[in-house]
């Protein structure tokens, strides 16, 4: 989107599914967390973006998924008014579900 793309986890399952996970850049230019998932012939199935409450630099740094498909992204984010927050969420078919929070 931006001109500025890093990525910062990769995690695979045992059938080829792959998930990345990175920063971004916005229209804004500011950084947000992208993460991606292709499939086991490396075509992207979903892509989700966490731009947190304070539409600041978010940046993602860990990923990891279940059994059952989920995918887990942590990192930090800018609250809304507030200075750097660890920040998790858990993914499905590449919405956030809103079940992660700042902690």
């Amino acid at each position: 989107m931006g001109s500025f793309e890093e990525v910062v986890a990769i995690d695979a399952d045992d059938e080829g599914n792959v998930w990345v996970t990175g920063v971004s850049e916005d229209a804004t230019r500011n950084h947000d967390f992208v993460t991606v998932h292709y499939d086991t012939d490396g075509v992207e199935r979903w892509q989700a973006r966490y731009d947190g409450p304070g539409h600041g630099d978010d940046e993602p740094s860990a990923l990891a998924h279940d059994r059952f498909g989920n995918v887990y992204v942590a990192g930090f984010s800018y609250g809304d008014g507030t200075h750097r927050e660890l920040h998790h969420d858990q993914v499905r078919s590449g919405r956030p579900t809103g079940l992660g929070d700042a902690l």
